[in-house]
């Protein structure tokens, strides 16, 4: 019921008022119906004039009204038409667009999954290598090599001298110890100048007998090349080179091995 009053509302105003107050076609109309009545000799009354000009202008905004909603229920069709065609495309391509994005998401997918099997695999050989480390420094520890060398005083002694004079020296006892098993042979060296008075030695694997060297090679006052050749011993933490020196010095500084290995 409210469309049918809101249809009579804008016909009656946009319409019928607009026709009647704003446009000649009632003088035209008029102007037939004094014609007619001319013609024909007919009167017609003031009020036949007024009901005669609602109703037609009334029939004629009803008849415009209505034309003007078709046209532009037609326009809104045609505007529902384009929309319903632009959305059918989007609806298509935000499909295609949400399948790209799904087989884009499955192909990051298995790049991940990818990824993860090769971090796996390398986590696996690293931990291996880190195992196969542990276990050939166990095998193989690394040790660092260490080397002792001690002066111990033994006794004094006396020497013939110039013009008959007995001269007085001290005997020592030069000990070189190690670590690590290795080659008898290096270089003696000591901060004050001693003498070495017989060759080096190692004692032997039975402990029956010492076996010994040639003489060793002074090289300065203070320097000595020495080595023993030997097959029954060895030089270890366990047997160490012994060798015997003269010193003026009461005490023998600074003496230190490098082995030739």
């Amino acid at each position: 019921m409210s469309d049918i009053l809101r249809f009579i509302w804008i016909a009656f105003v946009e319409y019928w008022g607009a026709w009647v107050t704003g446009t000649g076609i009632v003088g035209l109309l008029l102007w037939l119906l004094s014609f007619a009545q001319t013609l024909t000799g007919w009167k017609l009354k003031l009020r036949h004039y007024l009901i005669i000009l609602f109703c037609v202008f009334w029939f004629v905004a009803t008849y415009a009204a209505w034309r003007d909603a078709d046209k532009n229920l037609s326009q809104v069709i045609k505007q529902r038409a384009v929309d319903v065609s632009d959305l059918g495309k989007c609806r298509g391509e935000f499909t295609a667009k949400s399948q790209l994005l799904e087989q884009a998401q499955a192909r990051l997918a298995q790049q991940q999954l990818g990824i993860n099997n090769q971090q796996n695999s390398l986590n696996a050989q690293q931990g291996t290598i880190n195992r196969c480390v542990v276990s050939l420094g166990k095998m193989n520890p690394i040790v660092n090599s260490k080397i002792t060398t001690l002066a111990m005083p033994v006794t004094n002694v006396s020497e013939p001298g110039r013009f008959g004079f007995r001269k007085t020296g001290h005997l020592f006892e030069i000990v070189i110890l190690t670590n690590l098993t290795r080659g008898p042979r290096g270089i003696l060296k000591c901060a004050d100048p001693f003498k070495v008075i017989d060759t080096p030695s190692l004692k032997t694997e039975a402990e029956a007998a010492m076996t010994v060297s040639g003489p060793p090679t002074q090289i300065t006052d203070r320097e000595y090349s020495i080595w023993v050749q030997n097959t029954g011993a060895s030089w270890n933490p366990d047997n160490p080179i012994y060798l015997p020196a003269l010193s003026d010095s009461t005490e023998l500084h600074g003496c230190t091995f490098t082995p030739a290995d």
